[in-house]
Parts: structure tokens; sequence; C-alpha cells
């Protein structure tokens, strides 16, 4: 895999789905309430879109219920093929916020044997969201029994709960021939058990100090048969749309004047603006950068909330 281990967070209110904004728009959340709920519909070139117009079919799937953020609303404007939330699956498993990640990720593996390809699909787990207790069945990591039963100790599990789906999904789209032309990406959407239990975090007698995340998420791009390497250069969630698109060899005309974000792959700028304002890497910018960055939220508030993209298409 490419693994990027200097990779942030930069929602704001809208949490998850700021997230999928910025994933697949490559624009900043609004400053004030949350993006989804204040402008649903408003135009943006998106991951879709271009992808579409480079004969990929499109799919957004997310394993909760869609009206969370509202984001099957704002999803569906960002032009998919088709967008399905918990209610569109079979429900056998569900587990708090909805279908478990086993069920979800078998679901998924099944559209794809009908769907056209090349396809982009923008899947969204939730068992490892909080409160981060999973039912003892779903338990499988070897914990001391006190630490299993603090909050960091459910935290662990969760994750390794999903990591091991993801590890299955890609053992079934292996053995189905789908991975043979196909790239993964992962990344997180938000802090984990320091957004929720930070006090409770920092009270265990268990306390390490390689469990502070400092807004660091993962963002890990794989291929079957890839070198794997670590990529040091710092970014945020707003990168990954150009990232992406490099890599799926679209041409960067569709993208470089419509995102806020950096290709990580080629950029000669090493730096993240974090959702407070402080810019990580700013010992390396110029004066002139560190202003033009400042800027970065002044100008995603002008694009959604003027619609800015709208007759531009």
């Amino acid at each position: 895999s490419y693994y990027f281990p200097n990779f942030y967070e930069q929602v704001n209110n809208g949490n998850s789905g700021d997230a999928d904004l910025m994933s697949n728009a490559s624009v900043l959340p609004v400053r004030r309430g949350s993006t989804f709920f204040r402008f649903p519909k408003n135009n943006y070139y998106t991951l879709p879109q271009i992808l579409k117009s480079n004969n990929y079919y499109t799919r957004s799937l997310h394993a909760s219920d869609g009206a969370i953020w509202n984001i099957s609303t704002a999803l569906k404007s960002f032009g998919f093929d088709n967008s399905k939330d918990m209610y569109d699956f079979k429900n056998s498993e569900t587990f708090w916020m909805g279908l478990t990640d086993e069920e979800f990720f078998s679901q998924v593996s099944d559209l794809m044997n009908s769907d056209s390809k090349p396809f982009y699909y923008y899947t969204v787990t939730v068992t490892s969201h909080e409160p981060f207790e999973l039912p003892d069945n779903m338990k499988t990591l070897k914990l001391d029994s006190d630490f299993d039963k603090t909050c960091m100790g459910n935290y662990f599990q969760a994750i390794h709960y999903t990591d091991k789906q993801i590890g299955d999904f890609i053992n079934i789209l292996d053995k189905k021939g789908i991975l043979d032309s196909s790239v993964i990406v992962i990344y997180g959407d938000h802090s984990g058990i320091h957004k929720y239990f930070n006090d409770e975090i920092n009270e265990l007698t268990q306390y390490k100090s390689w469990w502070d995340n400092n807004f660091k998420v993962p963002f890990i791009i794989y291929s079957k048969n890839m070198t794997g390497k670590n990529i040091d250069t710092i970014g945020g969630q707003v990168d990954i749309l150009p990232s992406m698109l490099y890599l799926m060899g679209v041409d960067k005309s569709k993208y470089e004047n419509t995102s806020m974000g950096r290709n990580l792959f080629n950029t000669q700028k090493s730096y993240v603006i974090l959702n407070n304002g402080t810019i990580i890497g700013k010992n390396e910018l110029s004066q002139e950068d560190i202003s033009h960055v400042k800027q970065s939220f002044n100008i995603a508030d002008l694009i959604t909330r003027t619609d800015y993209f709208k007759n531009s298409k």
C-alpha cells in the first residue's frame, strides 16, 4: 500500500458528512453549521461526476441511515448513478447505527457482480463508530480483562473488528477476480476515541502516549501486487480527490481549478490546515503561502454559500 502517516482530519460541525464532502468534492466545510444540512443540493466538481465522464459507473453506499447529517440528499446531488443507505440493503445483521461491517461488505461485494466496469464505489462503514461497545460475539481481540472493560479497550475491539472485515472484503474481491483491476482507498472521516472519550482516556492507569493521534486519521491506497511505501507529505481529507484522480490517469484540467486540495503524489508543498486554523507544516511555507492558506475557510465559505460552480458547468 501507499501509506500516508501525516494525514489529518479537517471536519467541522458536519462531522462524517464533512468528510464525505471533502473526499468527493475537495472543498472545505462551511464554518457555521453542517454543510450538508445548510446546502445539500449545491453544485461541485465531484469524484463521481468526473469519473463518470471517464465511463465509470458510480455508487455511494452507506451502512447507516442516510438521514444522518442529510447524507443521502447531499450525495445524490454529487452525481452518483446510484445511492443506497441501510434501508436499501437486506438488514439481516445490524448493530447500533446500521449494518455490521461484515454484512455490509458482503452485500457490497454482491453488487459488484452485476455492475458495469469500471466502477467507483464510495462505501462508508459504521460498526467502529462510537460508543465502541461491541457485543461479546463480535469481540475477537485478546486483551487483559480489566483493560477490555475500559473505553480504550472497547475502541481496540471495535477497530480490530473493522480491520478484519476490511481484510475479509479484500479476500472476497480477490476470489472473485475483481481485485486484479481494483484500487482500494481507506481513510478515516474523523478522530475516533479521542473525539468522544478524551477525558476518560487521560484518567486510565494504563494510559500510553502513543494513543494520542493529534488529529491524524488513516489514508491508505492499496492495489494488488503494488510495491508499498510511506509517503510522508503532509495532507488532509481535502487532498483525496486530486490525489485519486491523478492515480486514475484523469487529466488535471478536469479538477485542478475546482479543487481546494493538492495532489499529494507530486505537490512541492507539504502542509495541512486543521479545522481550528492550525497549519501543520507551516515552517516549510513562505509567508505568501501562509497568507494564502489562511484564506482557505473564507474561500470555501464563498464557494458553498454562493453555489459558485452552479453556472460553470
